[in-house]
């Protein structure tokens, strides 16, 4: 029987990959990203993990319970440490957390 997973970061690469994969194996997958729906999701939520606003609105749109959550959304450094840090330090331990709380 499969699992629902939420991915964060899976319209695109690493990812993207791990969608297709999960979904290849017959699970569920819901992502945030603040990229188009990426092909094979169950649902897609737009989320921009840099703001904390966006990510409690997404959380508070999810429904029913996770048997997962892959954190694989991510900004290069070479985007600025600032950004960085806001997205793949903050953003996801953010999410982490209210995912936790629901």
């Amino acid at each position: 029987m499969g699992k629902r997973i939420l991915l964060t970061g899976a319209s695109t690469g690493i990812g993207n990959a791990t969608l297709r994969r999960l979904v290849d194996q017959g699970h569920e997958v819901v992502n945030l990203d603040v990229k188009e729906a990426p092909e094979g999701a169950t649902a897609h939520l737009h989320c921009d993990l840099s703001d904390p606003a966006s990510i409690e609105a997404a959380v508070a749109q999810l429904e029913g319970s996770f048997d997962g959550l892959g954190n694989i959304a991510g900004v290069a450094g070479s985007m600025g440490a600032e950004l960085v840090l806001r997205v793949n330090v903050y953003g996801l331990r953010h999410l982490t957390e209210n995912m936790l709380a629901a």
